[in-house]
């Protein structure tokens, strides 16, 4: 199995960024439960759903990440990218402190 190469990227990559397609077959959730009122921490535990779907973020017309900028102040933000071989697989935008 590949491993993928993981880089940091400035920000002024979000036009790559939103090619990544944002959607995803739900097959499980995880369920919070509050440890001892919340005072040791939370657990989580995974569930199966009884019927499949797909979440699509993509479907949402006119957001994405080329709207970061109009909701954000997104100049302290950079990209966490994943790539296998040369292809982008995978992308999250993070603010640097």
């Amino acid at each position: 199995m590949m491993m993928p190469r993981i880089v940091e990227e400035p920000i002024g990559i979000l036009q790559e960024y939103s090619r990544i397609p944002i959607s995803f077959e739900v097959h499980s959730i995880f369920e919070v439960r509050l440890v001892d009122q919340g005072l040791h921490g939370l657990a989580l535990s995974e569930r199966r759903v009884r019927s499949l779907w797909v979440k699509d973020y993509d479907s949402h017309r006119g957001e994405g990440p080329m709207r970061w900028a109009s909701r954000w102040d997104i100049s302290n933000w950079g990209v966490i990218s994943a790539f296998l071989s040369d292809r982008r697989v995978g992308a999250a935008g993070e603010r640097h402190l």
